[in-house]
């Protein structure tokens, strides 16, 4: 499906006038992202609490084995580790199900999108980031007879929520119409998960998941000009650096780690200024973290030592821009043509939102980094997302990194919140970057 992309240029005439429409520009065509949807032979089995059941069919027996099985297990084995990360998305889309409340906004006026005959907008005042996406559907009422109209979501923007009317519900909209809305949030964040183990699978990148120890002939770039006189002075954070740009754990990721304070995301900021600096024509960059907020402190750090015109700050379209502190506002963008992302030297944006590049077919062997600040605070799947984009698509290269992945983030603290009750330990526990951290050549 297409999603409708507007002109990055107007994000400060939109911020003067919050209800100013922008300049539509072509749609960008992007892969979908199936819903995936759950086994209903696993939700029948987590129905009846994970117990034998009268007419339990050989595939629910199947998934009642490997749920009795799941507490026991400690580590992932590679011979059934995208298997096991599947499952624990699906449990934690069951558990998160729940959870999701129904949004009803009562007696709500929809308007007509301008310059369109099918195209609607509807105002959803406190919607949350990634609440609603694209291809999602809501469920309207006509207040003057029973008869429902499920319409298909095509944009969100801050807190208005663009839809698409199918022709029994142009045949009876009038601007004086009043309706219930109704909706779900949506499992985006899961979607996207999937999708990720998905392009994993594909460039057969999971041994590359599970390194062991080596020797490796990269030695650490020496002689660099440095930004950041505190991590000059660090003989640890300087060591770091020179051995990123020297890609001296390749082809293995390349950790950075400490405790809250030590200076993490000061190196990172460092070592990726220094990788523009080395070749600022080729050098690509992607820089992914789990929450907004860590994005935001890279960007807002990257920005001491380079222009606004080098760094995308891309957002989920459905993010509030008042959120966006005034600092970093030059580089966000929210819609942005494929032409003008590759023209950005450093692309920064969340784990979720990177699938954004995935299904815009972005180039997979266009990015020489990639770099996964927090790591330790996203979930196993969610740190997965971004790999794919550093697996070149040529015949015989199919299971290699071409570019070096750099994760970095305390192994010791708390890991994300999950909903799941059965399997938690696993997900809510990084083990990739937690293998990574044991190893002695880190």
């Amino acid at each position: 499906m297409a999603e409708y992309v507007f002109n990055d240029t107007d994000l400060m005439t939109r911020n003067k006038s919050r209800r100013k429409r922008r300049d539509v520009k072509e749609p960008i065509p992007m892969q979908s992202v199936p819903a995936y949807q759950l086994p209903q032979e696993l939700v029948e089995v987590l129905k009846q609490n994970i117990h034998h059941y009268p007419g339990i069919s050989d595939e629910g027996k199947e998934w009642l084995s490997c749920l009795k099985n799941l507490p026991e297990i400690k580590d992932i084995e590679e011979t059934n580790y995208l298997t096991t990360l599947r499952l624990l998305l699906y449990l934690e889309d069951y558990f998160n199900e729940e959870e999701r409340d129904l949004f009803v906004l009562r007696n709500q006026t929809i308007r007509r999108s301008d310059g369109s005959q099918d195209h609607f907008v509807i105002k959803v005042p406190g919607l949350a980031e990634d609440h609603l996406i694209p291809t999602d559907v809501i469920e309207v009422h006509d207040l003057r007879n029973p008869r429902k109209y499920n319409l298909e979501v095509t944009l969100v923007v801050e807190n208005y929520v663009t839809v698409k009317g199918d022709h029994r519900f142009l045949n009876i909209y009038d601007d004086d119409l009043r309706f219930d809305v109704m909706f779900q949030r949506s499992n985006w964040p899961i979607r996207a998960c999937h999708f990720g183990l998905k392009m994993i699978n594909n460039s057969s990148l999971s041994p590359l998941l599970n390194p062991v120890e080596g020797d490796y002939c990269n030695k650490p770039k020496v002689g660099l000009f440095w930004f950041d006189e505190k991590v000059k002075n660090n003989p640890e954070q300087m060591q770091a650096v020179q051995r990123i740009l020297g890609r001296t754990a390749c082809p293995s990721p390349y950790l950075v780690f400490g405790p809250p304070g030590t200076g993490k995301t000061a190196t990172i900021v460092e070592a990726i200024s220094q990788i523009w600096k080395s070749d600022p024509l080729k050098s690509r960059i992607l820089v992914c973290t789990p929450s907004n907020a860590a994005a935001d402190e890279i960007a807002r750090r990257l920005l001491r030592n380079m222009s606004q015109y080098l760094i995308c700050r891309m957002n989920s379209p459905s993010r509030d821009k008042d959120d966006i502190d005034e600092s970093i506002r030059g580089c966000s963008h929210f819609f942005m043509t494929k032409e003008l992302l590759t023209r950005k030297k450093i692309i920064i944006t969340t784990l979720i939102t990177c699938v954004r590049l995935v299904r815009m077919d972005f180039w997979q062997n266009h990015f020489g980094y990639i770099f996964i600040d927090e790591a330790a605070q996203a979930t196993q799947p969610e740190t997965l997302i971004p790999l794919g984009l550093l697996s070149p698509e040529n015949e015989g290269f199919i299971g290699r990194f071409d570019g070096q992945l750099v994760l970095s983030g305390d192994p010791k603290q708390l890991g994300p919140i999950v909903s799941t009750k059965i399997g938690q330990h696993l997900l809510g526990n990084n083990q990739f970057f937690s293998d990574l951290h044991h190893l002695k050549k880190y």
